[in-house]
């Protein structure tokens, strides 16, 4: 599971769940001991989202600065949706299943991520920037320091079920492609050597929602485990190489066990 960083400017004129309102009423939640309220999120990033993310709310401008809010992402889908800003454009969002807020004037400030975090770049440009995994765990000590010590009340252990019904693309061709790239690789995972076929998958080297072909030239087989880290950037294709490599030597992605 990967940490992202999403920002509001609770200082600039926000329209839908992004306005002071809404913060105000999050942190009121949080303080009454409930879950905030679930929502959907801007982000600049278009992929690279898995449900189960970490997810944090980084308040900017020229208010206090720092985290107000965490929670997690609810499905990983990226979906574009008229702007926020009702400006006529699109955004893109995530939706968020959100844990706990404070109040503005409670935030956990930059300052102090700054000394327990000192990989993070913790003024970014857009929202939906990934916290390096060296910094993942002392920002996770570091907001939950931050809940207890403004005597936060725990939350529900239970969380209450809820559905909704929603229209999603879904790739038809994906099958097709996987059987494609069967057929003219060896039967395994083209960076572990993974060699179990039901958990082969068919991978875009050029991702598909950026227009990368569902072809011989654009696919390799790869296990669960790596496609993922494909997707997440964690490894790329070495075209001179003819092989996919870590994109950081120092994170180790194991493969899939073999039982």
């Amino acid at each position: 599971m990967g940490s992202f960083l999403l920002t509001v400017n609770p200082s600039s004129p926000y329209h839908s769940q992004h306005d002071a309102r809404f913060l105000a009423a999050q942190a009121r939640r949080t303080a009454r001991g409930e879950m905030a309220k679930p929502s959907r999120w801007s982000t600049h990033r278009q992929r690279g989202y898995a449900a189960g993310d970490r997810v944090y709310l980084l308040a900017q401008g020229s208010g206090p600065r720092g985290l107000i809010g965490g929670g997690f992402v609810a499905t990983g889908d990226v979906y574009t949706d008229d702007s926020w800003r009702n400006d006529g454009l699109v955004a893109h969002y995530v939706d968020v299943d959100w844990e706990a807020f404070v109040d503005l004037s409670d935030v956990l400030p930059i300052d102090e991520l700054r000394r327990v975090a000192p990989v993070t770049h913790w003024r970014p440009q857009g929202s939906g920037i990934q916290i390096p995994q060296a910094d993942e765990s002392a920002v996770e000590s570091a907001w939950t320091r931050h809940l207890r010590g403004l005597t936060v009340p725990p939350v529900s252990l239970e969380i209450t079920r809820s559905y909704t019904n929603a229209l999603r693309k879904v790739r038809r061709h994906q099958q097709r492609f996987r059987g494609l790239l069967l057929q003219y690789y060896p039967q395994e995972c083209a960076h572990c050597g993974l060699d179990i076929l039901e958990l082969l998958e068919a991978a875009h080297i050029e991702p598909d929602s950026e227009g990368g072909a569902a072809s011989v030239a654009n696919g390799r087989l790869l296990c669960a485990n790596h496609h993922r880290a494909l997707d997440r950037g964690l490894l790329h294709w070495d075209e001179q190489g003819g092989r996919f490599v870590q994109t950081d030597e120092a994170v180790d992605i194991p493969p899939l066990p073999r039982h």
